[in-house]
């Protein structure tokens, strides 16, 4: 079951994939209405045009340490790099891209970039907590899945 953080201007969706082995965070744009942007309490967000990462049970307990580390007051970045398989044509590098808020009512900006587009959420000291607690729970049993 994906967990999703909801934004004004962006989403981002974290599902568990048990079978793959992975965790898959899917950023999405909030979708422009007459007035620009959603109204409070519409949900509507591009998810034709997401962009999704992949993350391995390693890279995804670094992303929780890297919001504990953020609500404890480090001010360090985390960035994780993947490429495009070999056999992929239309596929660029993808940057995932985790800090702290430098001025701003979040405490925290996660990103993806790949090409030209690149898609922000903003944390908040609840999304941190969450992300720091939550992920190592839901990813400890990919670590221990199909080993005797």
């Amino acid at each position: 079951m994906p967990w999703i953080i909801y934004k004004s201007k962006s989403a981002l969706q974290i599902e568990v994939d048990s079978v793959r082995q992975t965790v898959f965070l899917t950023f999405a744009r909030a979708k422009e209405g007459g007035a620009g942007m959603p109204q409070k309490g519409e949900r509507r967000y591009e998810w034709e045009n997401k962009i999704v990462f992949a993350l391995s049970p390693e890279e995804t307990f670094d992303l929780a340490l890297q919001a504990k580390d953020i609500i404890e007051g480090r001010k360090e970045s985390l960035e994780i790099y993947h490429r495009p398989t070999p056999n992929s044509t239309k596929e660029e590098d993808k940057i995932l891209s985790f800090r702290p808020a430098e001025t701003s009512s979040a405490q925290a900006f996660i990103s993806l970039s790949q090409g030209e587009n690149r898609i922000t959420v903003a944390l908040s000291r609840g999304d941190l907590f969450r992300l720091a607690t939550a992920l190592p729970i839901l990813v400890a049993p990919l670590l221990f899945s199909g080993k005797e």
